[in-house]
């Protein structure tokens, strides 16, 4: 399987990591967009590991990019993104965090809180339905049921979603399994929340208020590291912004400008 995407021409100084666990390639759409400017790298990560993940992600930009690179990461892959400047702060210059989940335990029970509030009685049933379909199930039809599930979550997690298939996007549920796994363990023992302590590149927060993933747990963490970050707040705004009716302008306004600010856009502004 291709292991990244390449978008626009080099030199490649920007790196979309995607979310899940285990929805590769499901950045497509942003990257696509970027790259009408900038030359941009979309990784796909299918590895079963954090570690493995992070290995791969370093990989990939010493062999494709001219570092240090604009790094970006969604969901998961901000998480992911995080860890990943952590430990290799020399390769990055600028670390973009949107809609990320918490990095501390303390703050999961309001995530699941805000998950529980949006959905209905009927949408409970069914989420319960299709969690309970995953042990039933054995290999490829668990990818296939993955993005069932992920398609489902992105609705619930919106405000007034724009009706945009999973273009390109191939799902991998031993990915998001066991990298859930490791995801909870980093978390409980304060681990995960601990690897800031060594980021000192600029840092952008991306949000949207209608994202059950808290806003204020990674804006809470970031104080406590002592990390100084930018934080932009999308009104109208779930989980997935640039498939948001009322916020993809703004969010795409705001992600470009915060790029071009370190890199050279194709028209040279």
């Amino acid at each position: 399987m291709m292991k990244v995407r390449m978008y626009g021409e080099k030199p490649y100084k920007v790196v979309v990591v995607h979310g899940g666990p285990g929805a590769l390639g499901d950045m497509f759409p942003v990257c696509k967009e970027l790259s009408g400017m900038f030359g941009v790298l979309e990784p796909l990560l299918a590895e079963t590991t954090i570690e493995g993940q992070l290995n791969k992600l370093k990989d990939i930009i010493e062999a494709h990019s001219t570092s240090p690179i604009i790094l970006i990461g969604h969901s998961w892959g901000a998480m992911l993104a995080y860890m990943f400047t952590s430990k290799y702060q020399h390769l990055v210059r600028k670390l973009i965090l949107m809609s990320s989940g918490p990095l501390e335990e303390d703050y999961v029970a309001e995530f699941k809180k805000r998950r529980e509030e949006k959905l209905t009685i009927s949408e409970a049933a069914t989420l319960r339905t299709y969690l309970k379909a995953f042990s039933d199930l054995k290999d490829k039809a668990l990818d296939k049921h993955l993005a069932i599930v992920g398609e489902f979550m992105e609705r619930i997690n919106s405000f007034s979603l724009i009706d945009m298939p999973y273009e390109g996007s191939l799902f991998k549920y031993k990915t998001f399994q066991s990298i859930s796994l490791e995801i909870t363990q980093l978390r409980q023992t304060g681990e995960m929340f601990n690897m800031g302590k060594s980021i000192d590149c600029e840092v952008i927060v991306i949000h949207g208020t209608h994202d059950f993933h808290p806003a204020f747990a990674m804006k809470a963490s970031l104080e406590k590291l002592g990390i100084k970050f930018r934080y932009y707040e999308l009104d109208k705004c779930g989980h997935t912004p640039w498939k948001e009716k009322y916020a993809k302008k703004a969010f795409f306004d705001i992600l470009t400008s915060v790029v071009s600010e370190n890199l050279e856009t194709k028209e040279g502004v």
